[in-house]
C-alpha cells in the first residue's frame, strides 16, 4: 500500500490453497445451549470463553471472580457480522448463527499464542449462516432446522418460489469465516493488563449464480443472496434492494467504474461487537476526544441512548448512489477515536473497563479488502476502501428479566458496544473475468481489560508494535 493508502496488486504472495469449509455437508444451524463454554484461553488472569456450537463466538469473560460478564446467545455475545446498505442491512452473514438458540457448529483448536505467554484459539474456515433478520425481513420459508421468530408467520416475502428446498438452502450464505483469538498481553508492555488479539476474516467464497426463475427449480447450489433481491420486500413494505446505496465506483483505483450489482455488497460494513450483561454494572461509555481528553456517556438503562464516535477515512465523502467525489480528507480525527470502553464509572483512573481497540495503523485494518485466487491461495491485490470507522455504545437492550433458550436461563438485559468499519463495497466472485478471484474482508481488533487509563496506555503500546506491512495470515486446516 502506498503512502496515500492506494490499492496494491500482487501475484507473488500466497497463503496456500484455500481449504474447504469445515461445515460443508453438515447442517448450517443446530439447536444448542448458547451458554456452554467449549474452549477457553486466558490472559493475565482473565478468561475468555467460546462456543463451538456458535461459530466460536465469545460467550464468557471471567475476570477471575467466577462471574461471566458476557450476555450469551448465538445472536449476542462477542462476534463478527457483516451487512450492507444495498440490501437494506438485512442480508446478514453472522459468525454465531441463526438465532440465540440456533447456532452454527464449528470445530476449534488451541495452540500457543504468538503475542503473549498464553494460548491461541484457532477457528478454521466454515460457511456463515444468515441471521434470522431482526424481525424486519422474512426471507426464511422453511423451518426444518430451527424456528424463526413467531412475528413472521408462515411463508416468506423474498419473492422466490422455494418449493422443495430446505432451511439450510435458505440460510447458508455465500460467505466463509475464519480467524483466531490469542493472548496478546506481551503487546501491552508496562501497562500489564489482560489483552486478547482477535483476527477475523469474512470471505465471499461461493458464486451467487443466477436467481431462481421457475417454480420448484432445483439448482445445483442455491444462492441465498438472491433472497434479498429485487422481488423481496420487508415487513414495512419497502423493497429489500435500496437503490440509494448502490455505489457506482466500488474500487476506483483497481477497477474504475465498476458499479455494484445485486449480488455485490455495496455500502458494506464489518462489525465487531461485545454484549455485557446489565447486572455487571458497565453502564458508562468512555472515549478520548480529538484534544486527547477523556469523555464519557452514561448508557441510561431502558432508553437505549447511543453515543457514536466517528473518524473520517479515505472515502468519507462518497455519496451513496454516486461516484467517489474526492479524497475526503483522510484521517481528520486522531487515532485515539479507535478505542472505545464500556466501564463501571466515569473516572478513567478508578473505574473498571472493557475496551475494544481497532487500530487503523494495522496493515490488516488499513487494507481491509484482499483479493485471493481461491484455487491457489495467491494474494491478487489489497485495497483500501474505507469510508469511515464508527464506535457505538447502546445501553438497555434485550428487555428486562431473564430469557430461556434451549434449557438455559440467563439475564436478558445487556449493554452492547462495537466498532464498525464502513467500506465502499465488496465484489462477488469472478471480478474482471478472473473466475477464481474472491474477496475477503479482514480486521485486527483487541479486547483489553483494566482501568480506562491502563487500557489507553496498553493501546498506545500496541499501536507502536503493529506491523505496517501486509502479510497474509495462514489458515488452519481442519484435522
Amino acid at each position: 500500500m502506498g503512502s496515500a493508502g492506494v490499492a496494491t496488486a500482487s501475484s507473488a504472495r500466497a497463503v496456500g490453497p484455500v481449504p474447504p469449509a469445515t461445515n460443508e455437508g453438515y447442517p448450517i444451524i443446530a439447536p444448542h445451549d448458547p451458554t456452554e463454554v467449549t474452549r477457553a484461553i486466558t490472559s493475565r488472569g482473565a478468561t475468555l470463553g467460546f462456543s463451538r456450537h456458535g461459530g466460536g463466538y465469545i460467550n464468557s469473560l471471567d475476570l477471575g471472580d467466577g462471574v461471566n460478564l458476557v450476555a450469551p446467545g448465538f445472536g449476542r455475545g462477542g462476534q463478527t457480522a457483516v451487512r450492507d446498505g444495498l440490501h437494506s442491512r438485512r442480508f446478514n452473514p453472522t459468525q454465531g448463527g441463526y438465532r440465540d438458540g440456533g447456532g452454527t457448529p464449528v470445530d476449534m483448536s488451541v495452540t500457543a499464542s504468538r503475542s503473549g505467554p498464553g494460548e491461541r484459539l484457532e477457528i478454521p474456515r466454515f460457511n456463515l449462516c444468515l441471521f434470522v433478520g431482526d424481525g424486519q425481513f422474512n426471507y426464511n420459508e422453511h423451518e426444518d432446522l430451527y424456528p424463526k421468530q413467531p412475528v413472521y408467520g408462515p411463508g416468506d416475502t423474498d419473492g422466490i418460489d422455494e418449493t422443495g428446498l430446505s432451511q439450510d438452502d435458505e440460510c447458508r450464505s455465500e460467505y466463509d469465516f475464519f480467524g483466531f483469538v490469542e493472548d496478546a498481553s506481551s503487546m501491552a508492555g508496562s501497562a500489564g493488563i489482560p489483552v486478547f488479539k482477535h483476527y477475523t476474516c469474512v470471505e465471499y467464497q461461493r458464486d451467487p449464480g443466477p436467481p431462481l426463475t421457475v417454480a420448484g427449480q432445483q439448482p445445483e447450489k442455491y444462492s441465498a443472496i438472491h433472497q434479498s433481491g429485487p422481488g423481496a420486500v420487508h415487513r414495512n413494505g419497502r423493497p429489500a434492494i435500496d437503490e440509494s446505496n448502490r455505489i457506482t465506483d466500488i474500487a476506483p483505483e483497481l477497477f474504475p467504474g465498476e458499479e455494484a450489482t445485486n449480488t455485490d455488497m455495496s455500502g458494506f460494513f464489518n462489525r465487531y461487537s461485545l454484549r455485557i450483561v446489565h447486572s455487571a454494572g458497565y453502564h458508562y461509555g468512555l472515549w478520548i476526544d480529538p484534544a486527547g481528553n477523556w469523555q464519557s456517556e452514561w448508557l441510561e438503562p431502558g432508553t437505549g441512548p447511543r453515543q457514536q464516535r466517528f473518524r473520517e477515512d479515505r472515502y468519507y465523502d462518497l455519496v451513496p448512489g454516486g461516484r467517489i467525489q474526492g479524497d475526503g480528507g483522510a484521517f481528520q480525527t486522531p487515532a485515539s477515536e479507535d478505542l472505545i470502553i464500556a466501564a463501571t464509572g466515569e473516572d478513567p483512573y478508578d473505574s473498571l473497563g472493557v475496551g475494544i481497540f481497532f487500530p487503523q495503523e494495522s496493515a490488516y485494518n488499513a487494507n481491509p479488502i484482499v483479493g485471493i485466487d481461491r484455487k491457489t491461495g495467491k494474494v491478487l491485490y489489497t485495497d483500501d476502501r474505507r469510508m469511515r470507522t464508527q464506535g457505538h455504545f447502546h445501553g438497555g437492550l434485550g428487555g428486562g428479566g431473564t430469557k430461556t433458550v434451549q434449557g438455559a436461563t440467563f439475564e436478558s438485559y445487556y449493554t452492547m458496544f462495537r466498532t464498525t468499519q464502513y467500506l465502499t463495497g465488496m465484489f462477488a466472485p469472478g471480478i474482471h473475468g478472473h473466475a477464481d478471484a474472491v474477496e475477503r474482508a479482514q480486521r485486527e481488533v483487541y479486547l483489553l481489560i483494566g482501568t480506562p487509563e491502563e487500557i489507553r496506555a496498553a493501546a498506545d503500546n500496541i499501536r507502536r508494535s503493529l506491523p505496517r506491512a501486509f502479510r497474509p495470515v495462514p489458515e488452519v486446516w481442519a484435522s
